[in-house]
């Protein structure tokens, strides 16, 4: 086996070199985006690395040692030697087997120079070593995989789904589709509770944390005014970002346009009577400082607080544009507030919702709400399991985005519509 890591300016290059140097039976073992760095004061250019190999003992091929013409000598020449005829029954078994592996290879491979060709390079691990119980699983996993769902989820999602099969003669690929979805349907949790839609007589703190730049103004101001202008409910805000005067001026045009009071605040005593002032409020949504989840040791207080203060809801805002490995370092870090929720932001900014999914699900917390744009109040939704899940299998697609949009407008549309006819009810 011949294992070689090529670095170009775009994946295609990188690929291009693999298939000259190692011949057409290379297989990628990974691939990753390297950032560039600035040298002199210029900011050089992203270049792209892609680990490859080849078992150049398949078949009968030989290595033969570099020619002295000044090629490098990591590159080889390649002698190909017929096989030995055999009848023995080990050697054919061998000869499957080693076909088998290096078809699912090919498969792979296939896949990984498909993803190469997309508009946004993503981290990929190919498991190689993988096995699959079928053509369909394979090209399944593959879907999973370019759908931005990591291996290890990717594969556990598949064999779930592939258990009630294994005695099913209808194993098709579609089949097994519609498997993996009820699957990842399963695992998301969801809940739309998060706003009262009526007073119940105290109020209903909620407080957005999360890392900075993830758009938890914007979404607090979303939330606000579907608060006080479609559940006509008496709303106060709170914010305690003094590190950027920008963000409480954005809020207090917000809270002025909707008209609602608002309070900054510059520590946690100051919450708590802020939030004692706004005693006959029916919802109290407070604002937090974005900082980066490396710096939580500049927030212990407010970390302390927020999870000592029980009748304080918590839910952690994140950005569906973040890498997977970040959401889930941010999900770590930010436990300490003791999060009830997760609501992500930017999904319209993105085609790769899978990171999104895997995060949430191993959060084990549920989703409250998403948001799809910048508008106020109109772009932020509470999906269903099944909108969601169909959003993160269909990368790409965008009937499936409109579908998604549509479906959680129409839901949020049908709500208020129940809602107005029960008023008109009870006024009868």
């Amino acid at each position: 086996m011949k294992i070689k890591t090529y670095r170009a300016l775009t994946i295609a290059e990188a690929l291009a070199n693999i298939k000259k140097e190692l011949g057409p039976e290379a297989f990628i073992l990974g691939q990753k985006e390297i950032p560039p760095k600035r040298r002199f004061g210029v900011l050089g250019k992203t270049t792209f690395e892609v680990t490859a190999g080849v078992d150049f003992t398949q078949a009968g091929v030989s290595i033969a040692p570099a020619t002295e013409t000044g090629e490098s000598p990591d590159l080889v020449s390649l002698t190909y030697t017929p096989p030995a005829k055999s009848t023995g029954p080990k050697v054919v078994s061998r000869v499957t087997e080693q076909n088998t592996v290096l078809d699912e290879i090919r498969e792979l491979r296939r896949f990984v120079e498909t993803a190469a060709a997309q508009s946004q390079p993503r981290n990929v691990i190919v498991q190689a070593s993988r096995r699959f119980s079928s053509a369909s699983a394979r090209e399944v996993f593959a879907d999973l995989l370019n759908c931005g769902f990591n291996p290890g989820f990717a594969g556990s999602c598949l064999d779930d789904a592939s258990l009630p099969q294994k005695s099913s003669a209808n194993a098709g690929t579609e089949n097994l589709k519609d498997r993996v979805l009820g699957n990842l349907i399963a695992r998301i949790q969801t809940d739309p509770g998060i706003l009262p839609t009526s007073s119940v007589g105290h109020p209903q703190i909620i407080a957005l944390v999360g890392p900075t730049g993830v758009g938890k103004t914007t979404t607090v101001a979303k939330l606000a005014a579907r608060a006080a202008l479609e559940f006509r409910l008496k709303v106060a805000l709170i914010t305690n970002d003094t590190y950027r005067i920008a963000a409480a001026e954005q809020l207090r045009t917000y809270a002025e346009i909707i008209g609602i009071p608002l309070q900054v605040v510059n520590g946690t005593q100051e919450m708590t009577d802020a939030i004692r002032s706004f005693a006959d409020r029916d919802v109290i949504l407070m604002d937090t400082a974005g900082r980066s989840h490396r710096e939580l040791a500049h927030q212990k207080q407010w970390s302390r607080y927020f999870s000592k203060a029980v009748d304080v809801k918590k839910a952690l805002v994140l950005s569906a544009t973040t890498k997977e490995d970040d959401l889930e370092s941010a999900i770590s870090k930010f436990q300490s507030f003791d999060p009830n929720w997760i609501i992500f932001t930017k999904l319209d900014d993105t085609e790769v919702h899978g990171p999104m999914i895997s995060a949430l699900v191993r959060s084990g917390k549920p989703l409250a709400y998403v948001t799809v744009g910048q508008d106020v109040p109109q772009d932020i939704a509470q999906p269903a399991a099944d909108q969601i899940a169909r959003l993160a299998l269909g990368r790409g697609d965008r009937r499936i985005w409109e579908q998604f949009l549509t479906g959680c407008r129409s839901a949020e549309i049908l709500s208020e519509s129940e809602e107005r006819e029960e008023e008109v009810q009870v006024g009868r």
